[in-house]
């Protein structure tokens, strides 16, 4: 047999046939039949086993697909809920704002009306002692007028 050359190396596909004609010899018909079915019997074992590792893989890929399109489906719920929930956040800090604003403006009532009663407070104070002072004076006049008024008459 003479060397092979790298141009004319074999490929695995290359049928024994092939291999015939490049060593220019002729073999024996029962040996070729036999080297076939000892190819075909490797190849059909050769199939057979990617099949047993094609199958769990076709598996697999089919639920991790159908897994892929549970997770997108949980996925887009989750982020509308988000939606949803970051819209509430955003209502409750408006009405948290409105709220604290109303209270504030409460307070700034309060002290107003608290500054108004103690400034009533502070002018009953004095309307009562200008009062005071006013019938003090009143009954000190009348007092005097009635005294007059017995003198003049020759009562005391």
């Amino acid at each position: 047999m003479r060397p092979e050359t790298p141009a004319k190396a074999r490929s695995p596909l290359t049928s024994p046939f092939a291999r015939r004609h490049d060593d220019k010899r002729e073999e024996d018909p029962t040996d070729a039949l036999t080297r076939l079915r000892v190819d075909l019997a490797t190849t059909q074992r050769s199939r057979a086993d990617l099949q047993s590792q094609l199958k769990p893989l076709s598996e697999e890929l089919s639920a991790l697909k159908t897994q892929r399109e549970r997770d997108k489906r949980s996925i887009s719920i989750l982020e509308k809920d988000k939606l949803v929930l970051e819209r509430k956040v955003r209502d409750r800090e408006e009405e948290i704002k409105m709220r604290k604003k109303l209270v504030e403006d409460a307070q700034d009532e309060m002290v107003s009306l608290g500054l108004e009663l103690s400034m009533s407070a502070q002018q009953q104070g004095r309307l009562k002692a200008e009062n005071e002072e006013l019938v003090r004076r009143w009954v000190e006049y009348k007092g005097k007028e009635a005294e007059r008024w017995n003198e003049g008459s020759g009562w005391s």
